[in-house]
């Protein structure tokens, strides 16, 4: 189920609403690392965004897509098709501590569970201490790990067991 927001409730506070469609174009701002090009090209890819506004400002969000995401210009991530694949969550720093981006993640869960799907699954770098926090509190499962190995000129990828029961994967690009 998508829901499809005209710009003018952009300007309200909304609590962990899911956007689509174009007018999430509305969002586009430097601080909150989403460009207008980004914007319509994860459009294009369906994919989907829970947001938070605080003083009709937008405070925080978190992707999903039901695709493969290009993470970078290098790597590739998927999961399997009876999952979303969270990923991209940002908060404005003067607006961390409160919650809002767990909030987003149960917004996030209640969509998965709407859609049939059984749960979402992201990824997590090891040494980012406050995503890895907010999913503790979450209470999410972790069920593998994936490493990148750049040796020299050799650069590829190990995808844990563990991942690999939940379909999740990540594939360097050439």
């Amino acid at each position: 189920m998508q829901v499809n927001y005209l710009p003018s409730m952009l300007a309200t506070d909304l609590f962990g609403e899911w956007f689509s469609g174009e007018a999430v174009l509305a969002l586009e701002d430097s601080e909150m690392e989403m460009n207008g090009s980004w914007l319509k090209k994860a459009f294009a890819d369906d994919q989907h965004v829970a947001v938070r506004f605080e003083d009709k400002k937008l405070a925080s969000y978190f992707w999903f897509s039901e695709k493969p995401v290009h993470t970078s210009a290098n790597y590739t991530a998927s999961v399997s098709p009876d999952y979303l694949y969270g990923y991209k969550a940002y908060t404005c720093p003067d607006m961390r501590g409160r919650g809002l981006l767990l909030d987003l993640i149960k917004v996030a869960s209640h969509q998965a569970y709407l859609l049939g799907k059984k749960g979402i699954i992201t990824h997590v770098e090891v040494d980012n201490l406050a995503s890895k926090r907010v999913h503790a509190r979450a209470k999410a499962l972790v069920v593998g790990f994936h490493i990148l190995f750049n040796i020299g000129y050799l650069k590829f990828t190990f995808n844990s067991p563990g991942c690999g029961r939940y379909g999740s994967c990540l594939l360097r690009r050439s």
